[in-house]
């Protein structure tokens, strides 16, 4: 049987970090709610082939694409670092191949970005690009 596959764009706008510790940023795929996290549900997989990021003002931020397999711990499995260029400079990691979450991993799936900027309250964008299969 074929898969379907769904292309997303999961995305934050742009927000004010707090700056001085790392954060959940709030996101949202395709445009629909915003939530901390995103669950990647059991039979599907979540493909992120390009991460995208902007932090306005010095010394910019660093962000990570992180997964739990169980809704809880989480790990990091993909990290940009971004100097203060301003919001119009955008920083892309795209790797290899990509980033893929598999929802049968664990019991409750999910994916979400954390976000740091050390020197203080910054704005900040970031895009994932991908796909989901089921």
């Amino acid at each position: 049987m074929p898969q379907k596959v769904t292309p997303c764009v999961i995305s934050l706008g742009q927000l004010a970090t707090v700056g001085s510790t790392e954060e959940v940023l709030s996101i949202c795929e395709n445009g629909g709610a915003i939530v901390s996290s995103l669950p990647v549900p059991p039979g599907t997989t979540l493909v992120i082939s390009d991460f995208d990021c902007a932090a306005g003002g010095a010394p910019g931020g660093s962000f990570k694409l992180q997964q739990s397999n169980d809704g809880v711990s989480f790990f990091t499995i993909g990290a940009l670092e971004v100097s203060g260029l301003g919001l119009g400079t955008w920083v892309m990691a795209s790797p290899d191949t990509a980033w893929i979450i598999n929802g049968n991993d664990g019991p409750a799936v999910t994916f979400r970005i954390v976000g740091l900027t050390p020197g203080g309250p910054l704005p900040v964008t970031c895009v994932c690009t991908g796909y989901r299969q089921s």
